[in-house]
């Protein structure tokens, strides 16, 4: 072998090495910078479940917030309607008026409206879900005007329609407790609610919570048909 053809064979020996090398530094470079991606990738996706964890935390540190508040309303709606200390006093004061009593007019504001609360108690006409101020008036032998003022004289009440929902929601939450197996819909026009939706939107104003609620947060299994609340 001539000396020209040994340098042309060491030359192409030494390309070679050197392609070998430049691909495989290639090949290196190509597989740091997926694994840098990956790892970019992996970072991205933890920092966003991250996120998202501590976003469902908010969220129920908000649950429980309102589930508190919820529970306040309650206590309050139950010192106001369901244990309202006035009437009861009010009640024992006149306990020996009886269902026949009918000389009314020689009664006082207060005594009258005990009087009537427990008419109401014990007929519970107030099911009735058209009664009017009219036909309870006539049923208790008051005049409207009367039933109206005395209504009215009771910073518990105040206005006809205000102490038929009272009235109508303590009911409620009576057979809310008493009647599992009833749908809402069914406690509804049983305690003389005429719209399925107005009475939803009352009792939760009153008491903080839908129906349902009021049933889960008590632990009374039971059926539900409420209207959805947007």
């Amino acid at each position: 072998m001539t000396l020209p053809n040994i340098y042309f064979v060491v030359f192409g020996v030494l390309f070679l090495l050197v392609l070998a090398f430049a691909i495989s530094l290639f090949y290196g470079y190509m597989i740091t910078k997926r694994v840098i991606s990956d790892n970019s990738r992996l970072r991205d996706i933890y920092e966003e479940q991250r996120e998202q964890t501590i976003a469902q935390q908010e969220a129920l540190n908000v649950l429980r917030d309102e589930k508190k508040n919820s529970e306040k309303a309650l206590e309050e709606l139950k010192e106001s309607i369901l244990n309202n200390s006035q009437i009861q006093m009010l009640q024992q004061k006149t306990g020996g008026l009886k269902k026949h009593i009918t000389d009314t007019a020689k009664m006082n504001d207060e005594e009258l409206m005990a009087w009537v609360d427990q008419q109401m108690d014990e007929t519970e006409m107030f099911r009735k879900s058209d009664l009017t101020l009219k036909e309870m008036s006539s049923s208790l032998g008051l005049t409207q005007r009367r039933l109206s003022q005395i209504l009215k004289s009771n910073k518990e009440y105040g206005r006809f329609a205000d102490y038929l929902t009272a009235k109508r929601l303590v009911l409620v939450c009576k057979l809310l407790h008493e009647q599992p197996d009833w749908t809402i819909d069914a406690i509804c026009k049983e305690a003389g609610f005429s719209s399925r939706r107005n009475f939803q939107d009352l009792f939760k104003n009153k008491l903080g919570v839908t129906p349902s609620q009021y049933r889960w947060q008590h632990g009374i299994g039971g059926q539900t048909d409420e209207v959805s609340q947007s």
